[in-house]
């Protein structure tokens, strides 16, 4: 029977952050704090809490080094279980798409199945707890939310489901497909040899910067069963007033003293997320 031994987690970090401004372009997007934690840092530690510890970060050339100075401090304060590091790898290959990095990633890894993530991605909680669960299952898996703002359909990256079995994968806002629609958080699990070979075949006619949902519903339109995994809500870190909704998320963790400001700041994340949500579809990553 499989287990977390049987699984690798892929961190994929291979943006290069340029659509956020200032805070972008020199420094990965996935070292750039929520409040006072790198995004990569939140990850870490969410995937040993929930028991992996085979773990990859794929970056691109650029920011290997970065990368990887934030992977051995972490692991400094932080250590793995014994004969477990954290393996940062360059992955030239990004600069053709993320699909085409990782097409080349997993053909570096071994075990048979995969556990892919965004580097840029903040978790309300942590999303990793139900995949252990599912690393022995013969479906692959999608990570999902419930929608925290109505408006947030308009944006894409959505899953349709019955019963918990996808249906669709729609990644950009579009005619809805049939089942119920959830939010995809961008983790996948997947059979590694499986998806090596369905991408093989969708980058052969596709564009190699499709988006990695657009491979998703290639897959499922192959017939390959993907099933739901429910997880928390979550900000896709992709401007920065994204990053500055995730540290309000974050600073909403930690204990206050007044009750007031608490609400006040609680106040300020729902309008900033509303604000965000109501926004066209990258007119907020600009820059």
């Amino acid at each position: 029977m499989r287990d977390r031994d049987d699984c690798t987690v892929a961190i994929l970090c291979g943006g290069t952050a340029l659509r956020m401004g200032s805070l972008g372009g020199h420094w990965a997007k996935t070292l750039l704090a929520a409040h006072d934690t790198p995004l990569l840092w939140r990850l870490l530690d969410q995937l040993q809490s929930a028991g992996f510890d085979r773990i990859v970060a794929s970056t691109t050339p650029r920011f290997e080094r970065q990368i990887a100075e934030a992977v051995q401090y972490f692991q400094r304060d932080r250590p793995t279980q014994a004969g477990s590091p954290i393996h940062v790898v360059a992955n030239e290959a990004y600069r053709r798409g993320v699909l085409v990095g990782l097409a080349e990633l997993l053909d570096r890894l071994s075990t048979p199945r995969c556990l892919t993530c965004l580097g840029d991605i903040f978790f309300l909680a942590n999303p990793f707890v139900p995949f252990p669960a599912e690393i022995r299952r013969e479906y692959d898996c999608l990570g999902v939310a419930s929608f925290a703002l109505k408006e947030e359909m308009q944006q894409g990256g959505l899953v349709y489901h019955a019963d918990g079995k996808v249906t669709g994968i729609v990644e950009r806002h579009g005619p809805a497909t049939t089942g119920q629609p959830v939010r995809w958080s961008g983790i996948a699990l997947i059979d590694r040899a499986r998806a090596a070979s369905d991408l093989e075949a969708f980058l052969a006619d596709a564009p190699a910067d499709s988006p990695a949902g657009d491979f998703f519903e290639f897959q499922r339109a192959r017939a390959r069963d993907i099933r739901c995994v429910w997880g928390p809500d979550f900000v896709n870190v992709n401007s920065s007033d994204h990053l500055l909704l995730a540290s309000l998320l974050a600073r909403l963790e930690k204990p206050f003293a007044s009750d007031p400001l608490r609400t006040s700041l609680a106040q300020c994340t729902a309008s900033l997320r509303l604000h965000l949500a109501n926004q066209p579809r990258g007119a907020s990553q600009a820059g």
